[in-house]
């Protein structure tokens, strides 16, 4: 497999991995997740039991964070009902801010047991892969710069219709071919 084609499985991986966070991050109780499932169960090679227990552990993290979110929220909507007053007592601001720091400190301490517990559940080469995706993402942020002067293969090139610096075509950064967009160099205007 060429560099290309891993840094394309890498990244991928990545989005396939990171996109389960992601929905946990922003679904109700009853979001789905069978596309998710499918995903990962693919990237890492995973066997119908190892699924299973990451969907339950999943599931079960889900639960928590939940019920430590809406405590947090709680505590944050009582907080502002006391600066809303006049005459806030600072000793109880005080108080409600220390609760919220705790139940923050529990969350992460939460979320760092509940990696722990996933990675525990796959084989050596299953980490392995996870492991070059978090680097991948890690390095991912740096690609644009690279792929704008051309330098990352697949991804055009300053003599590339299509590329960082042609403007054409869908992807291309100058604009050009799409409409109000300036032509750029080998394309037509407007």
């Amino acid at each position: 497999m060429n560099i290309r084609n891993k840094w394309t499985v890498s990244l991928m991986a990545g989005a396939f991995l990171l996109a389960p966070t992601a929905v946990l991050s922003q679904q109700g109780p009853r979001g789905g997740f069978g596309q998710s499932s499918e995903s990962i169960q693919e990237v890492l090679d995973l066997t119908e039991r190892q699924l299973a227990e990451l969907n339950d552990l999943r599931t079960e993290f889900r639960e928590q964070s939940e019920e430590i979110t809406d405590q947090m929220r709680a505590l944050d909507s009582e907080r502002r009902d006391h600066l809303k007053g006049g005459e806030a007592d600072p000793v109880m601001v005080g108080s409600i801010s220390l609760q919220i720091e705790s139940l923050q400190q529990q969350m992460e301490q939460y979320n760092q047991d509940f990696r722990e517990e996933a990675l525990a559940l796959l084989d050596s080469g299953q980490r392995e892969t996870v492991e070059k995706i978090q680097e991948a993402l890690e390095l991912a942020p740096k690609a644009r710069s690279l792929m704008q002067y051309g330098l990352l293969e697949g991804f055009g090139g300053a003599n590339r219709r299509g590329g960082a610096f042609a403007g054409g075509g869908r992807g291309g950064f100058g604009g050009g071919g799409q409409r109000g967009g300036r032509p750029g160099p080998g394309t037509t205007g407007p």
